[in-house]
């Protein structure tokens, strides 16, 4: 006669021998999983955010390129407004290109605090271009904003030059048709990290 098994029987558990070898593995596997997966979570978001810095950097620097090559006279170099941004003026200036048109690019400003507290400070946060209406403030958009670059007074700028990069544009001296090369100087964040780029341009407009 046949003995049936019983379903008690069938069912099987962990010895305490097994138990305690698979905490020991898990003790091991665990943490090197965990930084195996750190690891790769952090080399993806360095590569996505130095592919998003040299995406950034090239279109504005591409972008700045383009302009002053085609770069025809510059009309007026300005300060807005004096009494707050006095010495700034060489960061805003409105031009003509070859086909004529009335184009602007600048390097904004923002004030923090106010204007009677002694530790207000003036950050150059934004790079800004506009191609038409140029006095209209609305007219200006950003290339560059203060998620892009390192917003300080001293960080980002428009460079005048005159007769080559040591010679600078001085107003008051030089007229506006001496100018001959403009650069531009920004500071792209960069995780932690302040990425400096920098590009000169040669004006070659044509001499009547």
């Amino acid at each position: 006669m046949m003995r049936r098994n019983n379903p008690v029987d069938m069912v099987k558990g962990f010895t305490l021998i097994e138990l305690a070898v698979t905490l020991a593995l898990l003790t091991i596997v665990l943490p090197a999983a965990t930084l195996m997966f750190t690891s790769v979570f952090s080399s993806f978001r360095t590569l996505s955010d130095q592919t998003n810095l040299t995406q950034k950097s090239n279109f504005v620097l591409n972008k700045f390129s383009k302009e002053m090559n085609e770069l025809e006279e510059i009309v007026e170099i300005w300060t807005e407004p004096e009494d707050i941004l006095d010495g700034m003026d060489k960061n805003h200036f409105i031009y003509t290109n070859s086909f004529g048109e009335r184009k602007g690019m600048k390097i904004a400003a923002e004030m923090t605090g106010l204007p009677e507290e002694p530790d207000r400070e003036v950050l150059m946060n934004k790079f800004q271009y506009c191609d038409e209406d140029c006095d209209n403030p609305d007219a200006w958009h950003d290339l560059a904003d203060d998620e892009d670059l390192v917003p300080s007074y001293y960080s980002n700028a428009i460079l005048y030059f005159v007769d080559g990069i040591d010679d600078f544009y001085d107003d008051g001296e030089d007229d506006l048709d001496d100018i001959n090369y403009i650069g531009l100087s920004l500071i792209f964040k960069y995780q932690d990290q302040d990425v400096p780029y920098d590009i000169v341009i040669y004006l070659d407009r044509d001499e009547e």
